[in-house]
């Protein structure tokens, strides 16, 4: 036997936050992966 659930709704972050360079410019590459954590120094 198995066991499942269907539901319908939104998923929402938990946080979210902006991220924006402090001078202007171009951003060429990110070392980072989609998921992976990062915090500030």
């Amino acid at each position: 036997m198995e066991k499942s659930t269907v539901a319908t709704g939104k998923v929402e972050p938990r946080n979210e936050i902006l991220i924006k360079p402090q001078i202007s410019g171009i951003v060429d590459e990110v070392y980072k992966e989609a998921g992976q954590t990062v915090r500030k120094n």
